[in-house]
Order: structure tokens, then C-alpha cells, then sequence
């Protein structure tokens, strides 16, 4: 059965059916095409097909922001290790620089070198003997 959208008041229908904007959307989805499809919301099998769309959506949704988010983490992991890498690397310069006066008599402050160097240990160790907890924990399933 179809009812033509001009006899129904939108507004007032979607006002007393939806719950939240979700719901909002699908049924201004239905409503779009100028006509109401009740055989489609009434019938058992056409319902239950699709809450499981929905539902098998849903997970996709998950799915895909777990992927992304593991690619995010992997970016920042490369950019941290390389980060870790050139200072370290310059560190390892600055201290072979005091350790043979070059160029011109190279020579840091005692206080800044061990500075640099207590800086640079610290930041790896607390890397990697203190992981956040979202590091840890294993993904979680919704089902």
C-alpha cells in the first residue's frame, strides 16, 4: 500500500516516530521519494532483512574504524621511532664531537651534555618499560 507524501504531514510523522536523528534520517530516506512505503515497514521478513543490514553495517562501520585506527598507530609508531632514531644518532655526533674537540674545539657544557644525555635515555625507557594501556588491551568484540 502506498499513501502519496502530500497527505502526509512529514514533520508531525517523523516528530512522533523518531527517536533520534538516526531515525530521523532513515525515515526522511523513505519519505523522499514522495511516497510511503508501508508494505516495506510492515512486512516481518522485509523488517528482520533489514535490521540485519543494518546490524551487518554496523560491524563494517567497526570494522573499518579499528583498521584505520591501527594505521594510525602505526604511523605514529614510524614517526616516534624515527624521531628516536635522529636524536639518538645526534647525540651519539654531539658526544663523538666533545670526545675529540672537533670542530674548533667542539665542547659542550658538562651540565648540557649530561642533559641531553639523561633526556634521551629517559625518553626510551619510558617508552618502552611504561606502554599506555590502550597499547595492551586486546580489541574488543561486540557481538
Amino acid at each position: 500500500m502506498v499513501i502519496p507524501a502530500e497527505d502526509i504531514d512529514k514533520d508531525m510523522a517523523i516528530a512522533e516516530v523518531a527517536e533520534d536523528e538516526h531515525d530521523q534520517e532513515l525515515i526522511e530516506r523513505l519519505l523522499g521519494d514522495g511516497h510511503l512505503q508501508i508494505s516495506r515497514l510492515s512486512d516481518p521478513e522485509s523488517v528482520d532483512q533489514k535490521i540485519e543490514e543494518i546490524e551487518a553495517r554496523k560491524k563494517e562501520i567497526e570494522n573499518e574504524a579499528l583498521v584505520q585506527n591501527i594505521k594510525l598507530k602505526g604511523e605514529a609508531f614510524n614517526r616516534l621511532f624515527l624521531f628516536l632514531a635522529i636524536e639518538t644518532a645526534l647525540v651519539f655526533i654531539y658526544g663523538f664531537l666533545q670526545a675529540i674537540n672537533w670542530p674548533h674545539g667542539f665542547k659542550l657544557e658538562e651540565w648540557s651534555f649530561k642533559l641531553l644525555i639523561v633526556a634521551t635515555i629517559t625518553q626510551m625507557a619510558v617508552k618502552h618499560l611504561f606502554p599506555s594501556k590502550d597499547d595492551n588491551q586486546p580489541p574488543v568484540n561486540n557481538e
